[in-house]
């Protein structure tokens, strides 16, 4: 199983288009393997999704299952562990297709089902959910954030109006006598993480503070997260 994970169907160049393998002669590439592991993470951050966010509907629970299962992600996943210098392709196309991202997301889909096609239910429960938990965990926690700012309603713990987060922390913090300074950092140089490699962190700081943090794509979404969770201080304060 381990080599046909790492087997690029571009070694064996196999008939494009085929509908289905000869049952005495099946393809030992990892498009199938890669197949099913596709629909196991699907699966399984549909079900981390409500596990960590039991109200959320289906809606922005798509919405965030999408940042996750991406190829971006994924070909993170597989270059964290090396898969690139172990999968086997064609030596025409080699310098390539390990440094190609949906080759790399692929191959990683392609280690998932593996796991499962040789642990079985039982396995996939005791060993390969726990590994995938803290792997993707904090990547739900994120998605969860950037899918929160650009929604258009606001959380269930939020002031119930569709304004802008940071709107509204300026607003309370008027009442309250208070400003609130915005400490802004790119960090594209350090966070490997982030659309592109580029990531922001916006912190919200009162009379010397940091009362909410936040990181995004951008600026104006960073900065809309760490609002939130600045009123969510102050309400709880």
């Amino acid at each position: 199983m381990y080599s046909r994970v790492f087997t690029h169907r571009s070694l064996h160049r196999r008939p494009w288009g085929r509908f289905e393998d000869p049952h005495d002669d099946p393809s030992p590439d990892n498009e199938t393997l890669e197949h099913l592991g596709d629909s196991l993470l699907n699966l399984f951050v549909t079900d981390l999704i409500h596990a960590l966010y039991p109200g959320l509907r289906p809606g922005p629970a798509s919405i965030m299952r999408a940042k996750i299962v991406r190829n971006k992600i994924l070909a993170k996943f597989a270059v964290h562990y090396a898969f690139g210098p172990r999968l086997k392709v064609h030596p025409s196309q080699e310098a390539l297709l390990r440094e190609t991202e949906s080759v790399l997301a692929g191959t990683f889909e392609a280690y998932v089902g593996g796991l499962y096609s040789d642990y079985g239910i039982e396995g996939y429960t005791m060993k390969i959910q726990p590994w995938l938990s803290s792997l993707l965990t904090p990547y739900v926690k994120k998605a969860y954030d950037e899918a929160l700012a650009e929604h258009p309603s606001p959380g269930p713990n939020s002031p119930a109006t569709a304004r802008g987060y940071w709107a509204q922390l300026n607003e309370k913090l008027f009442k309250m006598g208070s400003v609130v300074e915005w400490k802004e950092e790119s960090l594209s140089a350090r966070d490997p993480n982030g659309e592109g490699g580029l990531l922001w962190n916006v912190e919200a700081i009162v009379d010397g503070q940091v009362i909410g943090a936040g990181s995004g794509l951008n600026k104006k979404t960073a900065k809309n997260i760490a609002a939130y969770h600045a009123l969510e201080t102050l309400a709880s304060a």
